[in-house]
């Protein structure tokens, strides 16, 4: 920073060289203008590390709040597939979960695959129906997104 205020003050004693032979002090004059500029770079260098600062804060409270809602979204899913009848909470467990096909589910439940896809169907129901009942209206957006996320 320095340097740059070095050869910013050059720059404005060459470029009012014309006025230079009329100072009575030059000294003082260069001095003055030195100053002023150094004050300003450091005013300006603090206004930035302020401005990081407040967008560094305001980041991490963004984030915050969006791991808060994350939270709030998976203790709510939580709660939904507890509320499911055991078999459909074994589909949804075994498919959503742990990522089991459903023919490895059907083997693990020993049914149909079509009934693992039934069961999945109900319990996707269920687990919306229950969601939807008790999400707050003014965030539409978060159940669509973690319909699309969650329940895909």
């Amino acid at each position: 920073m320095a340097e740059e205020v070095v050869q910013d003050l050059f720059l404005k004693v060459w470029m009012k060289r014309s006025l230079l032979p009329s100072l009575d002090n030059f000294t003082a004059w260069l001095n003055t203008v030195a100053e002023n500029m150094a004050l300003n770079v450091i005013k300006q260098s603090l206004r930035k590390k302020n401005d990081v600062k407040s967008w560094v804060a305001d980041f991490y409270k963004e984030v915050n709040q969006e791991e808060m809602q994350e939270n709030a979204l998976t203790d709510l899913l939580e709660q939904a597939v507890q509320q499911l009848s055991p078999r459909q909470r074994e589909a949804y467990q075994l498919i959503k979960e742990q990522g089991y096909k459903r023919e490895e589910a059907a083997l693990q439940m020993n049914v149909s695959a079509e009934t693992v896809k039934s069961h999945l169907e109900q319990a996707m129901r269920n687990i919306r129906a229950y969601c939807t009942a008790r999400l707050d209206r003014s965030i539409p957006i978060i159940l669509i997104l973690a319909e699309a996320k969650i329940f895909l």
